[in-house]
């Protein structure tokens, strides 16, 4: 098992592409995404993320926290809650 940290999602993202663009993993990768994030915020993170390619996307699971939803505002809780994002 491998844990990444990127503090910067600019960074995250560029990984992502790079690294699960080529070849598919046999199992799911798990982000765990802070959606109160500086500079991008998780919001806008699943925004770039929905750009990409579908053999990418299908190899994660996302999880975010639920406590992060009552300070979202409803446009933000509606994108959340009834988008599937995979």
């Amino acid at each position: 098992m491998e844990f990444l940290e990127f503090i910067s999602p600019e960074e995250g993202t560029e990984y992502i592409e790079s690294a699960y663009g080529e070849t598919a993993n046999d199992c799911p990768t798990v982000l765990l995404l802070d959606i109160s994030m500086p500079v991008m915020t998780g919001w806008d993170f699943l925004e770039r993320y929905e750009k990409i390619g579908s053999n990418i996307k299908n190899q994660f699971v996302i999880y975010y926290s639920l406590h992060l939803l009552l300070h979202a505002t409803r446009k933000e809780q509606s994108k959340i809650i009834h988008k599937k994002i995979f």
